[in-house]
């Protein structure tokens, strides 16, 4: 048997030793040096990719900072104050005009577009005031103390963040759910002068900040339980939720791609929201068909 393998020819025997001694060889050395490439890129995407997710992470704790900031300086407003104490002491245009200003000094300190902010000041006799057209959704200039500012009142609750459904803006935005910092206003030695309600579409915010990076890719706010709460792409479904797991389960770990080894996904933590950011990149897109170029290489 192994004499009938060896070749006999010449021609033959040429073209063997070239096969074993230099096109084989070749192939598998070409074959490393093109999975060190790969390996390289994916190494260098993730880390860009972690980078740009902590760039948001930060980003989103400076907005909610701000948010408080914010609050925090109306509600030691003396002019606001008044309003709220003696607002039969103004005429309507007036109270409006004073919160109309306040809310402009918000939104401008917040550095985000004013469709994705959206404010709301009640006093405790129910009259309100919108950062917004309310298209009649505040009838009469009055509201009903929602479940929140129920909640509050009750328990003596200075503020709260909520991610639920916010019964005011919700139907303004657009947004089933947004997120909502509700606060009473006034000291804690005297009875609240009124409740605040300041309301962050998230998805927005996310398209915002993620216009200005310079590797463009599709990003996501997922919850613990993987429920996608907002993407960049809205054609875009996240490539899976086991990649997501996977990385959670490696601490160390800045990606991983999926088992063809076309989409790196990496994700960074939001503990105070309980939430995940995260990126999802197309090598595909990028690098083309990898399996397509591996053969190509060869």
């Amino acid at each position: 048997m192994a004499k009938r393998l060896v070749p006999t020819s010449l021609k033959n025997r040429l073209f063997a030793a070239f096969l074993l001694l230099i096109l084989i060889p070749y192939s598998l050395l070409q074959l490393r040096n093109f999975n060190i490439i790969q390996s390289t890129f994916e190494t260098n995407i993730g880390s860009q990719n972690k980078y740009q997710l902590e760039q948001l992470k930060t980003n989103f704790e400076e907005l909610k900072s701000t948010v408080l900031k914010t609050v925090f300086q109306m509600e030691k407003d003396s002019r606001i104050r008044l309003v709220l104490q003696n607002a039969n002491a103004y005429t309507a245009e007036t109270r409006f005009e004073i919160v109309s200003d306040k809310f402009r000094d918000m939104i401008n300190n917040l550095q985000q577009p004013d469709d994705s902010i959206y404010i709301t000041l009640t006093d405790l006799q129910g009259a309100v005031y919108a950062s917004y057209e309310t298209n009649n959704l505040l009838a009469n200039g009055k509201i009903e103390h929602d479940r929140q500012m129920e909640n509050m009142l009750r328990n003596k609750t200075a503020y709260v963040w909520d991610t639920g459904k916010d019964e005011v803006h919700a139907a303004v935005s657009g947004r089933s759910t947004l997120l909502t910092f509700y606060s009473l206003l006034g000291d804690a030695a005297e009875p609240p002068l009124g409740f605040i309600r300041v309301s962050i579409d998230y998805e927005k915010w996310l398209k915002n900040v993620v216009k200005n990076f310079p590797v463009q890719q599709s990003f996501f706010i997922v919850n613990a339980g993987g429920e996608v709460l907002a993407r960049t792409n809205q054609s875009l479904a996240l490539h899976s939720e086991r990649l997501l797991a996977s990385l959670r389960q490696k601490s160390d770990a800045d990606y991983v791609t999926d088992a063809n080894r076309s989409v790196i996904v990496t994700d960074i933590g939001i503990p105070s929201m309980d939430w995940y950011l995260v990126s999802q990149f197309s090598l595909d897109w990028f690098f083309g068909d990898l399996k397509r170029s591996t053969v190509n290489f060869l």
